[in-house]
């Protein structure tokens, strides 16, 4: 039980008068609390952290950007990082052996969804656009349930929640497709790959084609050596 949502970004980074990139992740404020993650210093984000407005939002720092950026000085939690020019105190520092959800995939920095807000152009930031699909939703089941039963329910308040969360400006052809959709629970304890869903399939082909290769190449082999050996058949 339990719900947090993740988005991935990436950062302007100044520190020492010198620009950088940070990869980050927006997260809800029990993103660490879902996962069952402890941080190795500090603390993770308080429940503000989901508020319409930050006020001063703080930032969770992942292991190796703390190591390589602070030097793992415990006196970073406290201290202020400035991203796309704006202010944010470190609350925390990540375990070493976390990475986040995305295998493959580390970040540097942890920013709360609502310091999405503080970094748009319109200072109301992508939580408040129906049509800005930005987050992917990761929980924890309810004891006792499966997947299946999980996505049995989801696909029962499907229709509602499509319905309430149809963005106006869709046309009539859109506005049918989108209302048309259904949630689905998946397995992500091997966390969210993008990559794996969008390359399994042409991957899975191509072994097939390279065994498929090998196969001919080994008979080939097999016929050669065949025909040595009756060619030398009276030695």
């Amino acid at each position: 039980s339990g719900l947090l949502g993740f988005g991935t970004a990436r950062f302007n980074l100044t520190r020492s008068g010198e620009a950088q990139y940070a990869q980050g992740l927006y997260v809800s404020a029990n993103f660490l609390d879902v996962l069952g993650v402890r941080p190795t210093l500090g603390a993770g984000f308080g429940p503000e952290g989901d508020a319409p407005t930050c006020g001063r939002a703080g930032a969770l720092l992942s292991y190796p950007f703390w190591q390589r950026v602070y030097g793992g000085d415990l006196a970073a939690v406290g201290r202020d990082i400035y991203l796309e020019g704006r202010m944010f105190p470190i609350v925390g520092v990540t375990p070493p052996a976390f990475f986040g959800l995305e295998p493959g995939r580390q970040f540097d920095v942890a920013l709360p969804l609502c310091a999405d807000a503080l970094l748009s152009t319109d200072g109301k930031g992508r939580l408040a656009r129906l049509d800005a699909w930005w987050l992917s939703l990761v929980g924890r089941l309810h004891p006792g349930w499966s997947l299946d039963r999980a996505s049995a329910h989801l696909r029962q308040i499907s229709p509602v929640v499509f319905r309430q969360t149809l963005p106006p400006q869709y046309r009539a052809a859109d506005a049918a497709k989108y209302l048309k959709n259904r949630v689905k629970a998946i397995d992500a304890s091997a966390g969210l790959s993008a990559l794996r869903e969008e390359y399994e399939n042409p991957l899975l082909l191509l072994l097939a084609v390279t065994v498929l290769v090998l196969l001919i190449a080994c008979a080939n082999l097999a016929n050669l050596l065949l025909a040595r050996a009756s060619a030398r058949e009276r030695e």
